[in-house]
């Protein structure tokens, strides 16, 4: 196991137990096993960590492209319950680290390449940039209520309802 997944594990098993805002990059460094030359050679702070460990965990769920986009957001509303301690954890996290701006630059980084290969292009018109926007801010508020909630609605029907949100123009070009 590499380095960087030490500090990344350390800081997921700590997420799980303590909020953001009460974890130190000692208590890290004391968990992960590495010096601190060594955790700050991988991150300049536990805000970069944060970020890429969500990132690792994102990546995870969508690097199958041939997957259906329903049956993905099926997927990531199942991962999100699997590991509710740690995203009700992140969800409340403010600012511009938190999990939830993560998560829509992600969102809309990642449905924003989908269209630009989808069409061949490298310019995304106005009328589909503001629908990607809207898009990507209406997933991720709804996830985090569905969170705060509990993930009160199975996860089969919440990734659905997602997907039942993609505009059609938008979906159509995601398949």
């Amino acid at each position: 196991m590499n380095t960087e997944k030490f500090i990344v594990d350390a800081f997921e098993d700590l997420m799980r137990d303590h909020p953001f805002d009460c974890i130190t990059v000692d208590m890290i460094l004391n968990l992960s096993g590495v010096s601190r030359s060594t955790f700050y050679r991988h991150f300049s702070s536990k805000y970069e960590l944060m970020g890429a460990f969500y990132r690792s965990e994102i990546d995870k769920l969508t690097t199958d492209r041939d997957m259906s986009w329903r049956i993905a957001l099926r997927e990531t509303t199942e991962f999100v319950k699997k590991n509710y301690s740690f995203f009700n954890k992140a969800v409340r996290i403010d600012g511009e680290e938190s999990f939830m701006s993560f998560l829509y630059g992600y969102s809309y980084d990642f449905y924003s390449q989908g269209y630009l290969l989808a069409h061949e292009t490298t310019i995304i018109p106005a009328d589909i940039q503001v629908a990607l926007e809207f898009l990507c801010s209406g997933h991720i508020f709804a996830l985090q209520k569905w969170i705060e909630r509990g993930c009160d609605i199975p996860t089969r029907d919440m990734g659905d309802y997602l997907y039942e949100l993609i505009p059609e123009r938008i979906r159509e070009t995601l398949m």
